[in-house]
């Protein structure tokens, strides 16, 4: 049973194990909108692979072990965000599935603060700490410490839009959205992480290096804004055309 507007329709649940075989449509439906995690986890493998390489390049041994810190770091980082991710993704789901937009966007910025203060608290920890942390992994006085110590902060900068991030790809799964969870993904774990790392040593120097992870992670926030912006314009027609509950109609319909 379920509301729409002001009538009451009854829907009948199925409980014939033929509803739950696994065919061929429903499997490709699960991999298409499932495809965008995966590569998730797997950019952050590139992301090893290409700062390894550019850390060699202008930093030698010395820069790959500092940088080994932050690859430590940054998976649970990761891990943190995306079970933030993935606890709003029933929630968004079940009220997309109603049609209920006004409770999709109440989940989504809950979804989105809980990682942004999230964020927030990494990073002045990472701030604040940065010395502390380094050396449970590398002792004061090598060089790669000090390496580490002096760009772990900067690495830091991209806690913020990663949170963003990792949130709203998970958000466009929810929305069956996924052709814009994918886009998001390849830019961000893909194409701008390694023109950053190209670019970023170029016109920075050795900050550059580790400031390429961070600008990656704020051009693709940029990128999700603009595609919120282009979206909202269709959101009114979007609710005309598919009999979309909104905050309106809800109260109306609790009366």
């Amino acid at each position: 049973m379920f509301f729409m507007g002001r009538t009451i329709k009854f829907c009948r649940v199925k409980t014939h194990l033929r509803s739950l075989r696994m065919t061929a449509r429903n499997v490709g439906y699960i991999c298409r909108l499932g495809f965008p995690s995966l590569l998730c986890e797997a950019a952050i493998a590139m992301m090893m692979f290409a700062g390894n390489y550019v850390f060699i390049a202008y930093l030698g041994e010395d820069g790959v072990a500092a940088y080994s810190i932050a690859c430590y770091i940054f998976p649970i980082i990761f891990m943190v965000y995306n079970a933030i991710a993935q606890s709003a993704q029933p929630i968004l789901s079940y009220n997309y599935g109603a049609r209920l937009s006004q409770r999709v966007r109440s989940a989504f910025r809950l979804a989105l603060s809980t990682a942004l203060g999230s964020a927030v608290v990494f990073y002045l920890v990472t701030l604040l700490f940065a010395a502390d942390i380094i050396s449970l992994f590398i002792p004061a006085g090598f060089a790669a410490n000090t390496i580490a110590v002096s760009g772990m902060p900067l690495f830091a900068l991209g806690f913020v839009p990663f949170a963003v991030n990792i949130v709203a790809i998970g958000y466009y799964q929810s929305v069956e959205r996924d052709s814009s969870a994918m886009f998001i993904t390849v830019m961000r774990g893909y194409v701008l992480m390694l023109l950053c790392f190209w670019l970023m040593p170029k016109l920075a120097g050795v900050n550059g290096i580790w400031l390429a992870v961070p600008v990656a992670e704020l051009l693709t926030c940029v990128l999700i804004l603009i595609m919120y912006l282009k979206n909202r314009k269709g959101f009114a027609t979007f609710v005309a055309n598919n009999n979309v509950i909104t905050a309106g109609s809800e109260a109306v319909n609790s009366k």
